[in-house]
């Protein structure tokens, strides 16, 4: 909630209360003068400070309403019979007005992103990448080539009178889409989240890189179906503060959106997650899905050599620390990751986020590799069990004595993200658990960096073999779960 807004409405429930109570008394009808002008005085500086929002538009009117109550009428009304009854009328129906407008500022908040809890101020900037050696298979046109958005944040050096960018870069283009397909199979209209334009990041956009260190450990993160490179940025954000330089690939057409720099939008497209095919076209359809993703993390490494020789424009070059490439995923992103840490050398760790193994080939499953792994998975997801808990625990067994398989109690699988900060409701439907929103945020934050500070720079943190001592909602998953 933005900070205007809070003393906004404390004035305005005084005035509805007031309002009320006094038609039901039959006392003088309009509202105490000084509830109703500090109202319109915190919304004059809302207006001119800060932003208003769709959510509180109601609210908005009712306050000027009160004031001209207040000021303007308080002399032609008189409370006979008919009059009574009318403002009795009109003051209940303004003060479910008011409720009603301030449920609705609660369920879709003006969310505050967590503070990153590391030394390094945070940039950020943006890349196109075309890879013409993959044809994209997820649109008509045969001659299409993979195209691919990537973010970066890294350890930044910004002016002394930057300030941070927005959550999201390309919201007026995302915004319609990501309401389309929040809720599968309820389209939302496109103005519902209008409101995440008020959302700041912690990162600058384009600041210059700090001089803390000559070069910073490299991490890549893949988002799950349906999500975007910004869907888990408080992870993004947390590492940067540490000291890394962390690259998020929208996988175009299994992100809910991509936004191109000429302002073409790939959208997504959910034939590429076949629901209704036969067990084996669905199968063949989820693997081709996990190797787009691991093909997008592929072909990021390769441009990061090439960006760190200075082969292509970026304040990064010469500063990537390449003997020192991490990996971390949510759900298909993290299938995708877990394909890239068996097959390319040069991934020294990684983390797969309610890993979603099922789409990962089973030549690949049986793969014996000895790098660090943690699978951090949600309670929703033990409980769940089946075929991706089978296979993933047998992947695991294959992974040497660095495999690590912990549990974020009370978390559903979209505790990984920022979902469970843009409504409350997602909760009560089931879709998010019952740990704070924040607290699981933090958490997780803190197990990544803490992850690969161990392993990326022989840092431990916390004790890998027994990491509810530091935080006890972190619970080695039991044996054969």
């Amino acid at each position: 909630m933005l900070f205007w807004e809070l003393p906004f409405l404390l004035f305005l429930v005084i005035a509805a209360f007031a309002y009320t109570a006094n038609t039901a008394y039959r006392n003088d009808p309009p509202v105490p003068r000084w509830a109703a002008l500090l109202a319109v005085l915190c919304l004059a500086i809302l207006w001119l400070r800060e932003e208003l929002r769709w959510q509180l538009y109601p609210a908005y009117l009712l306050a000027l309403l009160y004031f001209v109550l207040s000021f303007i009428a308080r002399n032609y009304l008189r409370l006979r019979r008919a009059s009574w009854v009318a403002h009795t009328a009109l003051a209940k129906t303004m003060s479910i007005i008011v409720c009603f407008s301030i449920l609705l500022a609660w369920t879709l908040p003006v969310m505050d992103l967590p503070v990153p809890t590391g030394p390094h101020a945070i940039g950020t900037a943006s890349y196109y990448f075309q890879d013409t050696a993959r044809k994209e298979i997820y649109t008509a046109d045969p001659d299409d080539t993979r195209e691919v958005m990537v973010q970066v944040w890294y350890p930044a050096a910004p002016d002394a009178d930057a300030a941070p960018g927005p959550y999201l870069q390309d919201l007026p283009a995302l915004a319609p889409i990501i309401t389309q397909n929040l809720v599968p199979g309820r389209a939302m209209p496109g103005f519902m989240l209008d409101h995440l334009a008020l959302v700041a990041s912690n990162a600058y956009p384009d600041a210059p890189i700090s001089g803390d260190h000559e070069r910073f450990p490299v991490l890549i993160y893949s988002h799950g179906w349906t999500g975007f490179r910004n869907v888990a940025v408080d992870e993004c954000e947390a590492l940067a503060s540490h000291g890394y330089i962390v690259f998020a690939p929208d996988h175009s057409y299994g992100a809910m959106g991509t936004v191109f720099p000429d302002g073409r939008v790939a959208a997504l497209n959910r034939k590429a997650m076949p629901p209704d095919e036969p067990a084996d076209a669905r199968q063949a359809g989820i693997e081709l899905l996990v190797d787009t993703y691991a093909g997008d993390v592929r072909m990021l490494i390769d441009l990061l050599y090439r960006m760190h020789a200075g082969e292509m424009d970026s304040p990064l070059a010469g500063r990537l620390d390449l003997d020192r490439i991490g990996l971390f995923g949510h759900s298909t992103g993290g299938g995708a990751i877990t394909e890239v840490y068996l097959t390319d050398p040069r991934v020294k760790a990684a983390v797969g986020l309610d890993p979603w193994v099922v789409p990962v080939s089973p030549e690949l499953r049986k793969v014996h590799v000895s790098k660090p792994y943690l699978a951090l998975r949600s309670e929703g997801w033990i409980e769940r069990g089946g075929e991706n808990t089978t296979i993933l625990n047998a992947m695991l067994s294959n992974f040497g004595n660095h495999a690590y398989d912990w549990y974020l109690a009370g978390s559903q699988h979209e505790d990984f993200t920022l979902l469970p900060l843009l409504s409350p409701a997602f909760g009560w439907i089931g879709r998010t658990g019952p740990i704070a929103p924040y607290r699981a945020l933090e958490v997780t934050d803190a197990t990544l960096v803490a992850f690969f500070d161990q392993f990326l720079r022989n840092d431990p943190v916390i004790d890998l073999e027994n990491p509810s001592v530091s935080y006890p909602e972190l619970i080695q998953t039991p044996e054969g779960q």
